[in-house]
Order: structure tokens, then C-alpha cells, then sequence
């Protein structure tokens, strides 16, 4: 989880050590006490956690398949602490601290918003370097494994600089699929997802790598979400089963991660409509929305609600300022009411190939519940980016 061409530049053992306490050990000792996880292993000082950490980062690859970073396993285990469950690889392994005291559940207060947590990365670092791509043997192979997936390259692609392969240093799309039980029919399936995955990948110069689980997609989905930055869904997934689809949106919004769902057609996402509601703040919404203007690019409409006569000027202040800080320009759309069928004819109309939205919180349309946003997805062409 260092540089190695890097570190092998070390000419001696205190530069060595000095570069490894650096880059290797104190972002995760920071990442450590800023989420206060050391509260749950009483006994412990940060070193034990630690070397916890590393020791367990290679369990969960062998588990996994992916690449794991520390951060992940750490990510990994604050979301298992919040359910009140015992994390994988505790349950699994044996390791050199022995098994941790009662985890006690945590308010999930004490888990700093995603936003808060990227925020500083965006000019470091990709800001989605891990990339969570759930398919499913359940629909044709176009449909259940190509179509998320060529659309989280994409993604992938437009995070490097230039979209070589060099560029994609440090991206990684994190394939997911399941079984429920192993039979012939199953193997064969497996082995076309698994080519299909691999052979996209590799042609697009991206790192990734597909997991194959036992047990229901919706419940690993919802297990393996804390340790991705961006989940990319399909739009079919949604509507296959409704009341898993109720349950996957319950515990994608509980992950605290941006959600894309895919559009009837793979998009290059270069043209973003930005819907704003209520009151206009500056969250996560217009945190991606400017991001993927800023870093990628691409172009930007703000849509917003308004409730009163002349009150847009002083509403839409604060993402005025906001896009201007990050130099980014963008057209001002209002409406008196944000509806489907407002957000529908917007995005037509100004032809755009990116909805981006938030989660529920009023139970209003764009403010929605799970059932306003499958009802969304049916009646939009367009990917929509659900922001936590």
C-alpha cells in the first residue's frame, strides 16, 4: 500500500523508515482516530490496530479477489461495527491480536459524510479509485454484466488524465456477482462473467477484478458498499425484484456512497443537469456535480426549485459562489416545483447525459423515496448519480 519504485529509492534503512512512517503508517493511524474506531477494541493502542489491519488487508484479498487497501479493511469494519455484526475477517481468520472484544454499535454520528471524508482528495487522489460493479447472471449478458460495466469504465477513464493506461494507476473496478448454489449451469455462467469482466477491463487499460460470493446479490451489494467510493448499478436490477430493489436502496443510502444508475444506453457523462430542492446547501450533490465539471471537464445546468417570486437570486447565492470558487460556469433553470416530468423535459431538452440527485429526506420527488426513484429511472433515458 506504498509506493515501491518509490520506497526502492530509499539508500538507507532510516530514509526507508522515514518514508514508510510517512506514506504508509500515519495516514492510517490519522484515518484511525478521526473515526474514533480504536473506542470499539478497549485494550488496544493504534499500533495493534495496525498491524490488525495490514495483517487482515491480506485476508480479505484472498477472500475477495480485489486489490484491498488498508483504508478499505478499515472501511470494512466501521460499516460491520455500525450494523452490530462481527467483520469478515474477524469471523474468518485467526489472527495475531486474537479476536477483539464485544464490538458495541456506534451512533453513526461518529462516522465522518463521505463528502467530509473525500473532500481533501479531490485534488490528490481519484475520487472514485474504487469502484463497485455488481452484475448478475439473472438477465442477458449485454444487460446484466456489459452495461454497468462499460459504464463504470467510463467513469473509470474519465478520473484518469488523459485515459491511458498509466493514468488508471490506482482505479480499480471492483466486480461482484453471486451463487446461491453451485450446479453446472452456474459454473458456465460464471466462467462468461468472469471472461467478460476481464476482457473489458484489460481493453481498457482499468484494474479489475471479479469476486464470486455465495448468497443473495442484494445482501453482498449491501455488505461490500462501505469499502467502494462509487457503486454502479444497472437500471434492470431495479425492476427485476421489488421488493429486494427497496431493500438494496435501504442499505445503499444507509452506506453513505454515491450510487450510478445506468441509463438505457452507456453515456459519456460529459454534460451534467444538477437538481437542486428546499434549501440550497452545499452538500454532496454539488460537491460531484462540480467535481465531475472541474476535474472532468464536462459541462454543467444547475435546475432548481424555487418557492417565491424573485427569491432565485438570494436561493441559488451559495452554488453561484461555490462553482465560482472551483471556476466552474454553468446555466441557472428554475421551476416552481421539482417533477419527474420537470427533471424529464430538462435533461431532453438540454441534452444532457447525467442526472445528478440526493438521497430521500422530505419524501418529496427529488427528495425521494425508494419508489419515486424507480419510478424516475422508468421514465428517464439518462444515468442518475444518487449522491449519499
Amino acid at each position: 500500500f506504498i509506493d515501491t519504485n518509490k520506497a526502492q529509492m530509499c539508500r538507507t534503512v532510516p530514509e526507508a523508515a522515514s518514508y514508510w512512517y510517512d506514506e504508509a503508517y500515519l495516514p492510517l493511524i490519522e484515518t484511525i482516530r478521526e473515526r474514533g474506531i480504536l473506542r470499539d477494541f478497549p485494550g488496544l493502542t493504534e499500533t495493534d490496530l495496525y498491524l490488525w489491519i495490514t495483517e487482515n488487508q491480506e485476508q480479505l484479498r484472498d477472500v475477495l479477489g480485489w486489490q484491498i487497501k488498508p483504508t478499505s479493511v478499515l472501511n470494512n469494519l466501521a460499516g460491520e461495527i455500525g450494523r452490530g455484526s462481527q467483520p469478515l475477517h474477524i469471523r474468518r481468520s485467526k489472527h495475531i491480536l486474537g479476536r477483539p472484544k464485544t464490538l458495541k454499535r456506534k451512533s453513526r454520528s461518529s462516522q465522518k459524510k463521505w463528502m467530509q471524508q473525500r473532500f481533501l482528495d479531490r485534488y490528490s487522489e481519484s475520487l472514485f479509485a474504487d469502484i463497485l460493479v455488481p452484475v448478475s447472471g439473472d438477465f442477458d449478458l449485454a444487460t446484466g454484466v456489459q452495461r454497468p460495466l462499460k459504464q463504470a469504465l467510463v467513469v473509470a477513464l474519465n478520473e484518469g488524465e488523459e485515459g491511458t493506461e498509466d493514468d488508471q494507476e490506482g482505479i480499480q473496478l471492483l466486480g461482484l456477482t453471486t451463487i446461491e448454489d453451485s450446479s453446472p449451469a452456474d459454473d458456465v455462467a460464471i466462467l462468461t462473467i468472469r471472461d467478460t469482466f476481464k476482457t473489458l477491463c484489460r481493453e481498457a487499460g482499468v484494474d479489475g477484478a471479479l469476486s464470486v460470493e455465495e448468497g443473495n446479490l442484494v445482501t453482498k451489494i449491501s455488505e461490500r458498499a462501505i469499502m467502494a467510493d462509487l457503486i454502479v448499478i444497472d437500471r434492470e436490477f431495479l425492476f427485476a425484484d421489488q421488493k429486494g430493489t427497496l431493500e438494496l436502496l435501504r442499505s445503499l443510502k444507509r452506506a453513505n456512497r454515491p450510487v450510478l444508475l445506468t441509463g438505457e444506453l452507456i453515456s459519456p457523462l460529459e454534460k451534467t443537469l444538477l437538481t437542486l430542492t428546499g434549501k440550497v446547501e452545499i452538500d454532496t450533490t454539488l460537491f460531484l456535480a462540480t467535481y465531475l465539471a472541474e476535474q472532468w471537464g464536462g459541462e454543467l445546468i444547475v435546475l432548481s426549485e424555487t418557492k417565491r417570486e424573485g427569491q432565485q437570486a438570494w436561493e441559488i447565492e451559495p452554488v453561484q459562489k461555490y462553482l465560482a470558487l472551483h471556476e466552474v460556469e454553468a446555466p441557472y433553470l428554475f421551476t416552481d416545483e421539482l417533477k419527474t416530468e420537470v427533471i424529464l423535459d430538462t435533461a431532453n431538452t438540454q441534452m444532457c447525459d447525467l442526472i445528478v440527485m440526493n438521497w430521500p429526506a422530505t419524501g418529496r420527488i427529488i427528495d425521494h423515496s425508494p419508489d419515486d426513484i424507480i419510478e424516475l429511472v422508468q421514465d428517464v433515458s439518462q444515468p442518475i448519480l444518487i449522491c449519499p
